[in-house]
């Protein structure tokens, strides 16, 4: 049975890679093509350290 949430690294047309938390519909297949969709308040950045930005 999966978690509760699973993690995506969503890899964008610019080469850049974001991690996704993916918590609703079925479970993605390693290598489907998603579409993202977030409100501004529930993202989060980060540096190459690790700190928030």
């Amino acid at each position: 049975m999966p978690g509760a949430v699973t993690l995506l690294h969503v890899e964008l047309d610019g080469g850049q890679t974001c991690l996704v938390i993916h918590n609703q519909g079925p479970a993605l297949e390693t290598g489907a093509e998603v579409d993202l969709l977030a409100e501004p308040g529930h993202l989060h950045f980060f540096d190459q350290e690790g700190r928030a930005v």
